[in-house]
This record gives structure tokens, C-alpha cells and sequence, in this order.
């Protein structure tokens, strides 16, 4: 092995290793982990994976995962979380369930000026959705709060996986 070739193996991966390892040592109960290579040059922050009880937001900070859950039959604005000065709010995982076709959104500030933050979801009656995984889903404005709009008159429940995030 040449010595360029050890030294880009020290750049490129010790940086992922240590960040795999003070994870670990963090949070020893998490059960699983998915790290990635970042790129060229191993920038460990610019990693965004999540595990089981932290998610790791694009800084490289460990967010704790949070969660609400609700069952609502007001269609307009709903408030799913209040806001957070300083905080965005990054939903990171939901479940959306309905007795009767609606359509719903999440929104920004929904008890102030609603801003849309993620397209319509239609929901068939009796039907509903949940996300594919754990990821940066929508963000409010900072120090808004979370809110859905629901279209329609609906029996709807809801579970919110989120995160504070400061950035």
C-alpha cells in the first residue's frame, strides 16, 4: 500500500469511523445505524441518517426524535405541534389515517398566516398513508409551529415523528 494510498484512506473514512463510534457511545441502546460515505474527502457532516431514537441532521448534530398523535375532526387548520423559538420543526416520519376522502397538508404557523409546506395527500375513506422512511420530510419557518390543514370534515388521525432543529 503507498503511503497516498493510506492517507486517503485516513481522510476519506477515519472521520466516518469516529462519527460511527461516538454515535454508539452516545446512544448505546440504538439497535441500528446506517452510515454512508459523505463524497470525496469523507465530509462526515454532511451526512443526514437516521436511527432508531436520534436523527442526525445535516451538522452532524443528534436530534431526539419526538412524537405526537392526535385524532381531529375540524377540517382547516389543526395545530400538531406549537412552536419552538428558534426551532424549526422537521417532521421526519408520519401515519395519516381517515374515515372519509379528504385531502390534507402540512403547514406552517397554522393558528397565525398557514403556509403550505408539503403538496395535497389525498386520502381514500377508510384509508390512509404513512411515510417510506425516516427522513427530512417538511420543515416549518423557524419558530413557527406545525399544523395540518384537513380539507374536509374527516375523522382524522394522525402520528408525527419530528425534530428541533436550530439550524
Amino acid at each position: 500500500m503507498t503511503n497516498e494510498t493510506r492517507r486517503k484512506l485516513l481522510h476519506d473514512w477515519v472521520p466516518i469511523a469516529l462519527l460511527a463510534v461516538l454515535i454508539v457511545g452516545v446512544a448505546g441502546f440504538v439497535t441500528s445505524l446506517t452510515i454512508a460515505r459523505a463524497g470525496a474527502g469523507g465530509d462526515a457532516s454532511k451526512l443526514i441518517r437516521v436511527h432508531d431514537d436520534f436523527f442526525v441532521d445535516d451538522d452532524g448534530d443528534l436530534l431526539p426524535i419526538l412524537k405526537t398523535s392526535a385524532d381531529d375532526t375540524t377540517s382547516g387548520e389543526n395545530l400538531l405541534v406549537a412552536a419552538s423559538a428558534g426551532d424549526k420543526i422537521v417532521v421526519v416520519g408520519w401515519v395519516l389515517s381517515t374515515d372519509t376522502a379528504t385531502n390534507v397538508h402540512f403547514s406552517s404557523d397554522p393558528l397565525g398566516t398557514p403556509t403550505a409546506i408539503s403538496q395535497s395527500i389525498y386520502l381514500a375513506a377508510s384509508g390512509g398513508f404513512t411515510s417510506s422512511h425516516r427522513e427530512r420530510w417538511y420543515e416549518t419557518v423557524s419558530g413557527e409551529a406545525l399544523g395540518i390543514d384537513i380539507n374536509d370534515t374527516a375523522n382524522t388521525g394522525h402520528t408525527i415523528l419530528y425534530v428541533l432543529d436550530d439550524d
